[in-house]
């Protein structure tokens, strides 16, 4: 019965789609029409990779690393931390006790040849709704199903903080749905809003 009441309603992801539309009309949002940044998750795997390359580190190993440092930080301060990381094997000075404590909670398991999935359950926290999307969304450059509902998509659709979890469901779900009346994955749609609302476009 509880996870009953944890599944949106329709009309939550009506509102979803129609708020995405309203923004940014599918005949000038699409993937043929305007790219709008949808192939940051494909360029970020190819920046993971080439460190990986440079490192010798498993890609899901970084990639789950990538978003244990990921919340409460731009993207740029995001990958300032990971390198410093692959430089000093040390956390970055500026990492916040409660994600320096989750990035501890995964250093155990690294370099043992986990999937990301793997490392998922092994580290994973209930309360880190944004951290593992963010790290499948990059390791899979995007074409996974996975959505990543961060700060900038809070501010796309007017929302607060905080959200409960049937409104964060219902914005993924909305999501994953509208993506494929437009040709993205969810991924690229979700960095597409992101594109948006940043005003990059």
């Amino acid at each position: 019965m509880a996870k009953a009441k944890l599944k949106p309603s329709g009309t939550q992801v009506w509102a979803v789609r129609y708020m995405i539309n309203e923004r940014m009309p599918a005949e000038q949002y699409n993937r043929d029409a305007k790219p709008l940044g949808w192939d940051w998750y494909e360029n970020a795997h190819e920046r993971l990779r080439h460190l990986c390359m440079e490192s010798e580190w498993h890609m899901p190993d970084l990639a789950a690393l990538m978003g244990v440092l990921s919340p409460r930080v731009s993207v740029d301060r995001n990958w300032q931390y990971l390198e410093h990381f692959l430089d000093t094997h040390e956390l970055h000075p500026w990492v916040m006790p409660s994600v320096r404590a989750a990035a501890e909670r995964l250093f155990p398991h690294l370099g043992k040849g986990h999937s990301l999935e793997t490392l998922e359950s092994l580290a994973g926290s209930r309360r880190a709704v944004k951290v593992w999307p963010f790290a499948s969304n990059i390791l899979y450059a995007g074409e996974d199903d996975r959505v990543t509902v961060d700060t900038w998509v809070h501010k796309f659709f007017g929302l607060p903080e905080k959200l409960r979890v049937t409104t964060r469901r219902a914005v993924q779900q909305g999501i994953q749905e509208e993506s494929g009346c437009r040709g993205f994955s969810p991924p690229q749609l979700q960095a597409a809003l992101w594109t948006v609302q940043r005003g990059r476009v």
